[in-house]
This record gives structure tokens, C-alpha cells and sequence, in this order.
């Protein structure tokens, strides 16, 4: 009988453990004490599953902060050369719960799969064309038989029963091995690789984002064989032979959560399975504030049964006007609330002369570091600003606005 998988998978560097005492005295012996025992507010978080022909995937977990002084790099390049060279306890229990998801997947799809190959990288990474230095962490596992054969198809899709969770800040990208192609893609992702499904290198999906049961689901083919005839919609799904299972039934897999709930403070995000009242979503201090409290690897019973459930979107939306007489008098929102967060930056930065120092948008945004550092990518993408690295300050500045390449950029304002 097929069970319900429900479970998710943390990953990230942390102390596991008994106390936030024991936490802070470990770090304190690693050198970066930062990403272990407090939060790391990852800039930018990517889930990779690669496919192969052999219906094995290779699943990659990649964390990205902006090094912003020369102390952070050291102590980071510290923490890097322990973490690639010794069995960390972080590395551990992320093999732990890898091996342990493989097997709950085994008995939802009846199919048998193993946890494999697993390897992991921390290192420093330079950007251009500023230079920017980013501390870069990732860490890898081969899960076999992670897609279904469908002749000569590969459908993935089956192990998500209840619907993959994305959080916030959080990219999830598919990738086809060097033998296969895409062939459909269910829901449409949020970015292709090329135009034509079938010739892109990735599909990917931003969070935050629920998928809805058995999703997101990719079909592959072979490469080079019926390109040319027409794909199966995206929209369709295999009937549905899974049985269900009553809403109360939740000892069948609440297990399986608390197995696949690793490292909860640190370098690390969240991609969850979710399924009925039950949710585990983002871990307290990561990707955010620490308003969630401290939680252990030994926690993670408690860490199910308080982790806040993925915000509801409707629930925050105003309710539709001449539907209820109160809505109708209800006063109009402010106009600083209809704008876009892109809109806001414009505005700050124009009423502060133009230019602004990254860490002051972060404080009169009152957003999270990773939120402000993303949006002020894709507004410099846009060409809506431009970014200037200023010994360890970012300065950021309006199109026209630019600091002239002599003195301080802010020499004006003495």
C-alpha cells in the first residue's frame, strides 16, 4: 500500500545538538560563528535537480551570501576549509535525512531508492564586473530511481504527494542530463533556459511558491527522438492510483517529517512537501529575522508542530469592494502600499538625492538583507540603478546619479 510522503528536507551549516549554549561555543571554535550559530541570511538559494537517463537525479543545494568586509571573507575561508575536509556534523545529518527521504519516497512510489554519491563544496566566488566576493556552500546527493519510466519517457512528479513548497528568495531548477530533453513541463515555470521547452538547458520556478499534489511535474524524452511531434500538454496527469488517505490519518507520516527535518540553525533554506493541516516551511533565522526562536537538530518533533504554515496569500489580499457594506466605506489603502517594492527603492532613493547606501535601504525598508540585495539586482539588471562598491559599503544609485570616479560619493553632501 502506498503511503502519504509528506516530509521535507533542510539543509544548511549548522550545530546540532542539545542547547543554543553548545551551539554558540562550537561556532565559536569554527571561526565563523555567523553562519553556525546564528542566522545566515542566504542572498540567494537554489535548488538543482539534474536527471539522468538512468531515472537517477542528482539534487544540489546551493547557498549564496555577499561577503561584505575582508573580516567576514576570512572567517569564512576558515569555516570553508573544515567544512571541505572534515566530516562536519552539519554533512552528517545531511546525509542522514537525504537517505531517510530516499526511503520514504521508496514507499510511496514502490519503487526502490537509495541516497547515494554524496559530496559537498565551500568556497568564495568573485563576481564581476564589481568584484563582489560571495561565500558559496553547496551540497549534493544522487537519488536513484527518483523518476518513473513511461516507455521510453521519464516522468518526474510521483514523490511530491501533497505539492513541493518553494520559500521565499528560493529558486527550484530542473535540469535534463546530457542524453535527455524536455518534453512537457506542468505548471509553466517561471523562466526557460530558451524559448522552445524542448531545446532549453533548465526550467525554474521563484518562490514563494505551492505546488499543488504530484507537482511540479517535467517529463522527459530522449534527446533527438520525436522532436518534431507534439508534446504531451503540460496540463496532463496520469490518473491518480495513489489511495487516498483520511485527514485524520496523520501518524502514518508525521515520522517521516520529523526523519526529514535536519539542520535548523544557519547556512541554510527550506524545500518542503506538504499535505493537509500539516506544513513545515522556512527555519527560524534563515532567509529572515530570528523572530521564530532557536531551534536544534534534536528539535525536530517541536520544529513540526511550530513551524508557521506558508502565508496565505488571499488572506492578505483586501477584500473585493460592494461585496459587504463595510467594505465600502472602508478607507482606501495608502499609496505607499499600492506601490511595488521596485517603486519604493525609486522613491527612497529620490528622496535621499539619488544615492543611498545599500545598508541604509535595508534599514528604512525594514526588509531582510537577502530581500533588499535581490531586488536591488534585478532593478541594476533593469538599468533602473547602479551598484558601487565603496570599501565595504554598496552604494546605490538612481540612473543620473551616478558618484563621479573620484572622492567619496557622498563628498556633496559635506
Amino acid at each position: 500500500m502506498a503511503g502519504l510522503l509528506l516530509c521535507s528536507l533542510f539543509v544548511g551549516i549548522a550545530i546540532p545538538g542539545g542547547s543554543a549554549a553548545t551551539a554558540r561555543a562550537s561556532a565559536a571554535q569554527s571561526g565563523f560563528g555567523d553562519i553556525e550559530a546564528e542566522a545566515f541570511d542566504a542572498d540567494r538559494t537554489l535548488f538543482r535537480i539534474t536527471v539522468f537517463e538512468n531515472a537517477s537525479a542528482e539534487w544540489t543545494f546551493r547557498y549564496e551570501q555577499r561577503l561584505d568586509d575582508d573580516e567576514a571573507a576570512t572567517d569564512f575561508e576558515a569555516f570553508a576549509e573544515r567544512f571541505n575536509n572534515e566530516e562536519t556534523d552539519s554533512y552528517r545529518n545531511f546525509r542522514t535525512r537525504a537517505t531517510s527521504l530516499a526511503a520514504s519516497g521508496s514507499n510511496t512510489t514502490n519503487r526502490e531508492m537509495t541516497a547515494e554519491s554524496f559530496d559537498r563544496s565551500a568556497r568564495i566566488e568573485e563576481r564581476s564586473p564589481a568584484g563582489d566576493e560571495f561565500a558559496v556552500v553547496e551540497m549534493s546527493f544522487v537519488w536513484t530511481a527518483f523518476a518513473a519510466a513511461d516507455g521510453d519517457r521519464l516522468v518526474v512528479g510521483d514523490v511530491f504527494v501533497g505539492g513541493l513548497y518553494v520559500g521565499p528568495d528560493q529558486q527550484l531548477r530542473f535540469d535534463p542530463g546530457p542524453d535527455l530533453r524536455f518534453e512537457s513541463v506542468s505548471p509553466e515555470p517561471d523562466s526557460t533556459a530558451r524559448e522552445r521547452l524542448t531545446e532549453s538547458e533548465s526550467v525554474a520556478w521563484l518562490g514563494e511558491r505551492q505546488f499543488t499534489d504530484r507537482q511540479p511535474r517535467v517529463v522527459y524524452a530522449p534527446r533527438g527522438a520525436g522532436g518534431g511531434s507534439t508534446p504531451t500538454p503540460a496540463t496532463t496527469e496520469a490518473p491518480d492510483r495513489t489511495p487516498a488517505v483520511p485527514p485524520h490519518d496523520a501518524g502514518s507520516f508525521l515520522p517521516i517529517v520529523a526523519l526529514a527535518i535536519a539542520l535548523v540553525v544557519g547556512f541554510g533554506a527550506a524545500v518542503a512537501y506538504r499535505s493537509g493541516g500539516l506544513s513545515t516551511v522556512g527555519l527560524p533565522g534563515v532567509g529572515s529575522s530570528d523572530d521564530h526562536g532557536e531551534t536544534t537538530a534534536d528539535d525536530s518533533s517541536n520544529a513540526v508542530e511550530s513551524a508557521p504554515a506558508p502565508t496565505d496569500r488571499a488572506a492578505l489580499e483586501p477584500a473585493a469592494s460592494g461585496t459587504d457594506g463595510e467594505d465600502a466605506i472602508s478607507p482606501a489603502l495608502p499609496e505607499e502600499q499600492l506601490r511595488s517594492d521596485e517603486e519604493r527603492v525609486v522613491a527612497l532613493l529620490e528622496s535621499h538625492g539619488g544615492r543611498m547606501k545599500q545598508v541604509d535601504i535595508v534599514g528604512n525598508m525594514e526588509w531582510s538583507k537577502s530581500k533588499v540585495s535581490m531586488l536591488l539586482s534585478e532593478m541594476e539588471d533593469d538599468g533602473v540603478i547602479s551598484k558601487l562598491r565603496v570599501g565595504r559599503e554598496n552604494i546605490v544609485s538612481l540612473a543620473g546619479h551616478e558618484p563621479d570616479a573620484a572622492g567619496s560619493p557622498f563628498d556633496e553632501e559635506r
